[in-house]
């Protein structure tokens, strides 16, 4: 989820290319942040490229 966060995709977009709901996007999103120890998505993204989480 977040690779398509880093891509500049919405929550809505998302959902859509995903096929979920955008509320299950949320959800996916918030505890990620709270795995990675974010405080915002674009924060998530950079920890999650740093550790090796996701490439971009």
């Amino acid at each position: 989820m977040f690779e398509l966060l880093a891509q500049g995709l919405k929550g809505a977009e998302i959902a859509h290319r995903l096929l979920i709901s955008p509320a299950t996007v949320r959800i996916h999103v918030r505890n990620g942040m709270q795995h990675l120890g974010a405080r915002t998505p674009a924060h998530a993204v950079a920890l999650a490229v740093k550790t090796g989480e996701i490439e971009l």
